[in-house]
């Protein structure tokens, strides 16, 4: 899972860079919340639900992973 998140994060500062041509006004946010999602989807969804609300795996909506 770690690797995942690592890799994720490598993804996302690679994709920032100077302002210039070919700026799409992506932020690092939004470019993490689209990597972090797509992660999720792939690698967690199927035993944590949708929106982990736990099945297989435990339930990660219950307010204890909020910062």
């Amino acid at each position: 899972m770690v690797r995942f998140l690592v890799i994720g994060l490598g993804m996302g500062l690679a994709a920032c860079g100077e302002p210039g041509e070919g700026d799409t006004g992506a932020t690092m946010s939004t470019l993490g919340v689209d990597v972090g999602a797509l992660l999720y989807e792939t690698n967690c969804q199927g035993c944590h639900g949708v929106s982990g609300e736990g099945g297989l795996g435990v339930v990660l909506n219950d307010g204890l992973l909020e910062s």
